[in-house]
């Protein structure tokens, strides 16, 4: 191996050691010692904020005082308020943890998996294992799911991601058999980061640029924020595949479009990649328009502009296209490519413009699918050091390659500024895609380090009695500088604000349900821990991370919103019968959709009997052959099956969204549907994601608000005082809200409820009213409390989770697990069909 190879190899090794360096802080360092480090950091930044103000204020009052009494008497203060009033200084520090990224630590005690849809892939994972497959049927690139949108499952795209990760667990479980699958997985997004390392430097070569930028450049890429946060310790999901295969596919690009010989074979290749990276992530025909871009403006400037250099660039796309055809044909089958590429056009404008429904899509309120600004741009990919030497390369090179007059630099760098474009256009409407721009703002940092590089050399050259290796060296220190240590510190910042989502408390909960219920139960809770569910529980879910747009998603929070109990039960009765299927069938049958929206809501309250009949009687009239079809639709063919509910403390603190979604106005979203399809073309595009979004508020009934559950105080002259400023005399029953914080000094809610054994009552009396409602319940002994709407109070999203479901006729608790962290609750309960008949006239 020659010396150049061994500075190539150094370089690599020294990218991947950061890499992993990076990557790996949970391995080295416990998320509590972090949480603690932070808290210590916390609590310095609020005491030296306490210190600064109170200098200020002696300062201003006392000129004359020494530095060395300002200062005692200043300690003295603080310490005093830290003793004085701990609760205030507490939430402070919270807050400033908060600032940080910070929560309380989870408990651990294992590896887990960050983030919810890694635990997709585990589920497959998990299958490829136990049966050599994805599911136990694939037909046209397609893989049959029973687990997700239960009871009808669902068909998902074949993926070869899980294969990858099986096959690292069976190698590791060879050298160590007691190895957990979980703990496994966890490691293989960094063998996925040395991949992406080798594939950036294949970049390189191809462009041929040096070590030494080429190296600045694998860092600016493997350190940028959303790369580390998609490709930790624990990140097993697919978006690394999403620099792995760009790269090599635009290395193939870069030296195909020079040489004849290189443009079949490199063309063949490109094709190739194509066809494999489209089992690894859906959006492959994205990269191949971005490559034939890229081809076919290299062939133009051949041939408009006598450019040198991509002569053969017409020749290297024919056969990238013919290539990558034929393999996408012999991979996926000609309908397994016609699906894939129906379902990016169909999935692309929920991303980029989205449509206006009449169902509410949730998919679109996730972070990672809103839009963004530059400044975040910047600090999502990068810092602002790495796009200015990002931005030295994009103009300084094309300047710089002009005027040297040398074309075939020029022309790549020009193919690669317009394949850039398109990259850098798309995080402006969707965030996640910021991932992908990453890539260009690394290449441009090559450049941008190669051509300050040369320069600061001429420049240094100039000085006299200065040798050509100190100015070598000297200019490359410089950069360094200028690259290194703030990708150092914004990776460590980005770092310590990672760590799993699930604790001990959640993976308990969920092997609580693997062994305390059926094998063909569903467990029904609001979307972000289906893949929880579908992985370590092992049980069937209606809706999950990747279902946020189906019409089950509405459903679910109707359901949780429900304040009667027999219009909850009709609507899981509905949902277990067969999902969204009902409403289907009516609007197939030519029913107006408010129409047959109405009669669902109408019937599933229904026994029955009941039901058949109102739809004989009440406008409009079903015929007979509708009805037989409807009513197992609605009320299924027999007693529905073993069916639970999941509970956890966020649902409740983000009670407003599902009341929202609940709530949700069919009219109004229908109106302005109507309104959005008489706009032009060009006014529906640039209306954008925000305008869509900022509509959405106005397609609801509103929704309902709370505070968080307070605990109390004490209790005097027979009065309770609690956290929240409500105030109960417990026997009468008056209750009263002081919140001088809000303006509120005293006043009764517009209702109180309250258990009575094992009934739910509510008291309503005259006096000054206040716009809310309070509940008082207990928990573990102790007296706790709640001001919200009423509707809340009453919704079976609330009763379920404070009140453990007494009150509720068909709502059985099954397991309850406390949540040391923060000393919330799961709950899971079985629901008794049984009871079903009786709820209707039990309603409240």
């Amino acid at each position: 191996m020659t010396r150049r190879n061994l500075y190539w190899a150094g370089a690599m090794i020294l990218a991947c050691a950061l890499g992993l360096y990076f990557r790996t802080y949970e391995l080295r360092e416990s998320w509590s010692d972090r949480w603690g480090d932070a808290n210590r950091r916390a609590k310095a930044m609020v005491e030296k904020s306490l210190c600064n103000q109170m200098i200020q204020v002696l300062q201003k009052n006392f000129p004359d005082m020494d530095s060395a009494t300002r200062l005692r008497l200043v300690g003295e203060q603080v310490q005093r308020i830290i003793k004085e009033e701990p609760a205030k200084y507490e939430e402070t520090v919270h807050k400033a943890l908060a600032q940080m990224g910070f929560n309380k630590p989870p408990i651990v005690s294992r590896h887990y998996l960050l983030e919810a849809d890694p635990y997709y892939y585990y589920y497959l994972t998990q299958k490829v294992n136990e049966i050599g497959k994805l599911g136990s049927v694939v037909k046209h690139d397609k893989f049959f799911n029973p687990n997700r949108v239960a009871p009808k499952g669902v068909w998902s795209f074949v993926t070869w991601h899980p294969y990858g990760g099986y096959y690292l667990f069976r190698f590791l479980r060879m050298l160590k058999p007691q190895c957990d699958m979980m703990s496994v997985l966890c490691y293989y997004p960094l063998i996925l980061m040395m991949v992406v390392v080798l594939c950036f430097f294949t970049v390189c070569v191809a462009l041929k640029k040096g070590i030494f930028a080429s190296f600045l450049g694998c860092v600016t890429l493997v350190l940028s924020p959303v790369a580390i946060q998609r490709g930790a310790f624990g990140w097993y999901d697919t978006d690394p595949y999403n620099y792995i295969f760009p790269l090599l596919i635009l290395s193939s690009l870069i030296v195909g479009c020079h040489e004849k010989k290189r443009a079949l074979v490199f063309g063949i290749a490109g094709g190739i990649l194509t066809a494999v990276y489209s089992f690894f992530w859906v959006g492959w025909p994205f990269i191949v328009c971005l490559i034939v871009l890229g081809g076919v403006s290299a062939s133009m400037m051949s041939h408009f502009f006598k450019m040198r250099g991509p002569e053969y660039a017409l020749k290297y796309t024919l056969f990238y296209i013919l290539s990558a055809l034929l393999g996408l044909l012999c991979f996926m089958t000609p309908i397994g490519l016609y699906q894939s590429l129906l379902s990016v056009w169909k999935d692309l404008p929920m991303f980029t413009n989205p449509k206006y429904d009449v169902w509410p899509n949730i998919f679109i309120t996730v972070g990672e699918t809103r839009s963004i600004s530059f400044q975040k741009l910047i600090f999502l990919t990068g810092n602002y050091l790495s796009y200015g030497m990002a931005a030295f390369g994009v103009i300084g090179a094309g300047v710089f390659y002009i005027i040297k007059k040398s074309s075939q630099d020029f022309s790549q760098w020009l193919v690669l500024v317009i394949v850039s474009v398109p990259l850098f256009i798309l995080p402006f409407h969707t965030e996640r895609f910021s991932l992908l721009f990453v890539m260009p703002l690394s290449v441009f940092t090559v450049f941008g380090a190669e051509l300050m590089r040369d320069m600061l050399q001429t420049l240094m050259a100039k000085v006299p009695f200065v040798k050509a290796v100190v100015t070598r060296w000297l200019s490359m220190l410089v950069i360094i500088l200028w690259i290194i240590p703030a990708q150092l510190v914004f990776a460590h910042g980005v770092v310590m604000g990672l760590h799993p989502i699930m604790d001990d408390a959640w993976y308990d909960t969920l092997q609580q349900i693997r062994q305390k219920t059926p094998e063909d139960s569903i467990v029904y809770s609001w979307w972000p821990p289906g893949h929880f569910i579908t992985s370590v529980a092992r049980r069937r879910v209606l809706v999950d991370g990747a279902s946020q747009h189906l019409p089950e998603c509405y459903w679910i929070a109707r359901f949780f919103v429900a304040t009667e109990e027999n219009e909850a039960l009709g609507i899981l009765r509905m949902l277990r019968a067969g999902g969204n299927d009902a409403l289907d069938y009516l609007l197939r049958e030519g029913y107006d959709f408010d129409d047959a929206m109405s009669m669902i809501i109408r019937v599933i309250k229904l026994d029955r009997d009941e039901a058949a009949k109102n739809m004989a009687e009440v406008e409009p009239v079903l015929p007979e052959t509708i009805r037989e079809k409807l009513l197992p639709l609605t009320h299924g063919q027999t007693t529905p099956g073993p069916s639970y509910i999941m509970l956890y403390y966020e649902m409740i603190e983000k009670s407003l969204g599902i009341s929202y979604i609940g709530k949700w106005n069919f009219r109004k979203a229908k109106t302005q549907r109507e309104k959005q399809q008489t706009k032009g073309m060009w006014e529906r595009l640039t209306s954008g994601k925000e305008g869509y979004i900022q509509n959405l508020t106005d397609l609801s009934d509103g929704f309902y608000k709370c505070t968080p559950e307070a605990g109390q105080i004490k209790e005097e002259n027979g009065i309770r005082y609690y956290k929240n400023g409500l105030q109960v005399d417990f026997k009468t029953m008056d209750a009263q809200i002081f919140m001088p914080e809000k303006g509120i000094r005293g006043g009764r809610p517009l209702s109180f409820f309250y258990m009575d054994g094992d009934e739910l009552k509510e008291v309503s009396k005259p006096g000054n009213l206040i716009n809310a409602s309070a509940l008082q319940y207990e928990q573990d002994g102790k007296f706790m409390s709640v001001i919200a709407d009423r509707a809340l109070l009453k919704s079976i999203l609330f009763r379920l989770y404070y009140l453990r479901g007494k009150s509720l006729n068909c709502f059985q608790p099954v397991i309850i697990k406390k949540n040391e962290s923060d000393q919330s609750y799961f709950y899971v309960f079985r629901v008794d069909w049984s009871g079903l008949e009786k709820a209707p006239t039990r309603s409240r």
